[in-house]
């Protein structure tokens, strides 16, 4: 009698347990169906995503619409997965665009990129078709950029221009690339592709919660909500390196480290082997949000936020930049000096159709003014 009740208490609890999950499993697959897709969604990459010529790998000929809150775009790319709606052989190039998520163009039609509209601006100076812009393929930090030089010697252009990004192209993506320039390798081993999308490779704190991940829309949306949290440092192991993560402190405040060191040391390396086969090299330097005014998301680590005005009263990583570009001999153009708050998308932090139009008049009106 005593057994038979504590088997009907168990079959009880087991039921409710069941259909505990079952409600949660249901309500996750929901939330992220229906959740706006984060930037790394996008799903058109390539398992390994180093390959022997290319930095990251893309899919030739993807035809997808890439919808987020705040826009809703076409993403095409080419036979040979460059973003371009017109095929191209390297050796043709005379003007390439390399950078990360901003020269890709993200958020913004192909057409409004700012490589794009510089090609426009110079039409009558130069084919539009020799104009094209490398991104995603070439990477997403300075040493990605030397790394797909060297790998593609057919490429030699008479302009590069190099996007180089605040927010992570000094620190966060430095850390997490393994570059050997003897050997000429390059890894990333905190990056995986599922499915045609990025995902974060970086070892969890709790033994197999990424095979639970896998099979539990409850556990990836745990992940999903950690990660994008200021607690995500509590998800993944001690000391691991994350992607995308912030800058620390004392970089936001300008005293560079030894990634900010590596990262300089391949623009500098760039711009000798540009010289060597009679071309030039610019670095499109490109600050955060907040350096273009007050803004609802600011990109750079939560505890910092409040201390925004004291960045700006000093200039920050942004001056340094500026300073250390005069004192390697980099030619470095500042986008910060045109931009508005409104120029970049509000929660998403990457530039607007409006941003672009403007970094592309900027880069026109440098280049036009001189002669080099």
């Amino acid at each position: 009698m005593r057994q038979s009740k504590i088997l009907r208490h168990l079959a009880v609890v087991v039921v409710i347990a069941a259909v505990t999950i079952a409600i949660a499993e249901a309500m996750s697959f929901a939330v992220l169906r229906y959740q706006q897709a984060p930037s790394s969604a996008l799903a058109i990459f390539e398992s390994p995503l180093v390959t022997g010529r290319h930095v990251m790998s893309v899919r030739k000929r993807a035809n997808q619409r890439w919808s987020t809150t705040e826009f809703d775009i076409l993403l095409k790319t080419n036979s040979e997965g460059y973003r371009e709606d017109f095929d191209f052989n390297l050796a043709d190039v005379e003007v390439a665009f390399m950078g990360d998520s901003f020269t890709f163009g993200h958020g913004v039609e192909a057409s409004e990129r700012f490589a794009n509209l510089f090609a426009a601006r110079m039409k009558g100076k130069i084919d539009a078709a020799h104009v094209v812009s490398l991104s995603p393929k070439n990477g997403f930090q300075p040493e990605h950029y030397e790394y797909f030089l060297k790998k593609n010697p057919d490429l030699r252009p008479k302009l590069i221009v190099i996007g180089l990004y605040l927010g992570n192209d000094l620190d966060a993506d430095v850390r997490e690339t393994r570059f050997d320039r003897q050997s000429l390798t390059l890894e990333l081993p905190y990056r995986a592709v599922d499915r045609g999308v990025i995902v974060n490779a970086t070892p969890y704190r709790v033994p197999f919660f990424r095979k639970l991940v896998d099979i539990s829309n409850t556990a990836r949306l745990i992940a999903i909500l950690l990660n994008r949290s200021i607690y995500r440092l509590y998800l993944f192991e001690p000391n691991a390196t994350i992607p995308n993560g912030s800058n620390s402190e004392s970089l936001e405040f300008g005293k560079f480290n030894e990634y900010s060191d590596r990262a300089f040391q391949s623009l500098v390396n760039i711009t000798e082997m540009a010289r060597n086969w009679g071309g030039r090299v610019a670095v499109l330097v490109i600050p955060q949000n907040f350096y273009a005014g007050p803004v609802s998301n600011p990109h750079l680590a939560p505890d910092l936020r409040p201390r925004i005005p004291e960045i700006l009263a000093t200039g920050g990583l942004r001056a340094a930049v500026l300073n250390r570009c005069n004192t390697l001999k980099l030619e470095c153009i500042d986008a910060g000096a045109v931009m508005t708050a409104t120029d970049f998308f509000p929660a998403d932090a990457h530039w607007s159709k409006d941003g672009h139009r403007k970094a592309a008049d900027l880069l026109f009106q440098h280049f036009a003014g001189t002669s080099r």
